[in-house]
């Protein structure tokens, strides 16, 4: 069982995953930024 002064792993890690996602979004957006504007958003979202 968790101790209260310690935080929850589980939480730590999603935001973790959720950041890179996001940045692996940018990084594939960026190379359809100049032909499909609308796909770099497309990456991010998706990411």
């Amino acid at each position: 069982m968790n101790k209260p002064d310690q935080p929850n792993k589980i939480a730590d890690r999603t935001t973790w995953a959720i950041a890179g996602g996001v940045l692996l979004g940018i990084g594939v957006g960026f190379f359809f930024l100049q032909e499909f504007p609308l796909a770099f958003v497309g990456s991010i979202l998706s990411g």
